[in-house]
């Protein structure tokens, strides 16, 4: 979705997308391609999947099939896997340990113990507003411990360790998961 395009960039405009307008214009996409490029495929069931912020471009293309292409495609549904569906409720999926749990960096008896016992959090440096070369979460990833005990330190230093500083919060090491 998106590829950092759009025709006001042509005349030194800048792009506004929003998505619903990635929606219509994907919306374009899919009639373009059943209508003009391969018609004998319009008559095949069609689904849209997809993952992550899929939970808000796919339903939102979904509605604009359903309300503007009714009869020129076979659309039977939709699929969303590990959806982004509201940033505010799903906060704690940005954070680095909830991230390394759920991609299998962190066992269920070390997830549990860091994030319920210890309270630890490793928010990244986006969700903290630190995007930049000057950004460093070691002072913050290190202080959360001072006045924990020793086992929760233990565990904090080998998710540290496991998972590349939480998965590179510096920017020279930084992984592509912000």
């Amino acid at each position: 979705v998106g590829y950092s395009y759009c025709a006001a960039t042509i005349s030194g405009g800048k792009c506004k997308n929003t998505d619903r307008s990635t929606a219509a214009a994907n919306r374009a996409a899919v009639r373009d391609f059943f209508t003009s490029k391969f018609p004998e495929l319009a008559r095949n069931p069609f689904y849209i999947a997809g993952e992550s912020y899929a939970g808000v471009y796919v339903p939102t293309l979904a509605q604009e099939i359903l309300q503007n292409l009714n009869g020129v495609l076979n659309f039977k549904g939709l699929m969303v896997g590990n959806p982004c569906t509201d940033n505010e409720m799903q906060s704690e999926s940005m954070d680095m340990i909830w991230y390394a749990h759920n991609a299998g960096f962190l066992t269920d008896q070390a997830f549990n113990f860091l994030w319920n016992t210890c309270g630890a959090r490793s928010p990244s440096l986006l969700r903290r507003g630190q995007w930049g070369f000057e950004a460093s979460s070691n002072e913050f990833l290190s202080d959360q411990f001072l006045n924990k005990s020793k086992a929760c330190k233990l565990a904090h230093r080998k998710f540290m360790l496991t998972t590349s500083k939480a998965f590179s919060q510096d920017w020279r090491f930084r992984w592509v998961n912000d």
